[in-house]
């Protein structure tokens, strides 16, 4: 069985901002963002910039509530986006998040995120619709699914240098045909009745 799941109201970004040229091991080292933006279309999934006259990092979150896969078996998960801007060809990783509300995004959900492991990678090469096959595990079956976009200069804590500025730019609209979901291949729950001929 297969079913579509769009992203709850928590989906956002948060950006982390310095006005110090090159100051990129502190931003990605933040505890909390200068902003959480959820409320309004933020289109700014993950980016990087540093050199120049300052320095901001971007992670995007993707809540989503699967509390209706309890009990099943997830055979696949795929991730659909289109990007809409495209600045450079760049990487984005998928990761653990512990975002805290999946309703709301805040400033300190900026660090709740694991560069421990990845649930996939994606290499973007302009727009257009993308896909991304991720583990399974990243599946809370029965609970809130939390993801988190990082930019590759952020996930691989690697300075992008002298202004290199990586800004791609993602429709979160729930009006959008393009907007993101989650495409799960499953096995629902066995009822736990037999029929006996």
């Amino acid at each position: 069985m297969i079913k579509n799941f769009y992203p709850s109201a928590g989906d956002g970004v948060c950006i982390m901002y310095s006005a110090i040229s090159y100051d990129w091991a502190n931003v990605i080292a933040a505890a909390s963002s200068t902003s959480a933006n959820y409320t309004t279309n933020p289109n700014n999934p993950c980016y990087a910039a540093g050199g120049g006259v300052d320095t901001y990092c971007g992670r995007a979150f993707f809540p989503f509530n699967t509390a209706s896969l309890a009990g099943a078996t997830i055979n696949s998960v795929t991730f659909h986006g289109y990007i809409t801007t495209f600045d450079a060809t760049e990487t984005w990783y998928v990761v653990p998040s512990t975002q805290s509300s999946a309703t709301e995004l805040v400033v300190s959900d900026y660090s709740k995120i694991s560069k421990a492991s990845t649930y996939g990678n994606v290499e973007i090469t302009g727009t257009g619709a993308y896909t991304i096959t991720l583990n399974i595990s990243c599946i809370n079956a029965g609970g809130i699914t939390k993801l988190a976009f990082l930019h590759s200069y952020d996930y691989t804590n690697t300075s992008p240098g002298s202004w290199q500025h990586y800004l791609m730019k993602q429709n979160y609209s729930e009006a959008s045909s393009n907007k993101p979901y989650l495409e799960i291949d499953y096995k629902p729950a066995s009822s736990g009745f037999f029929q006996f001929l």
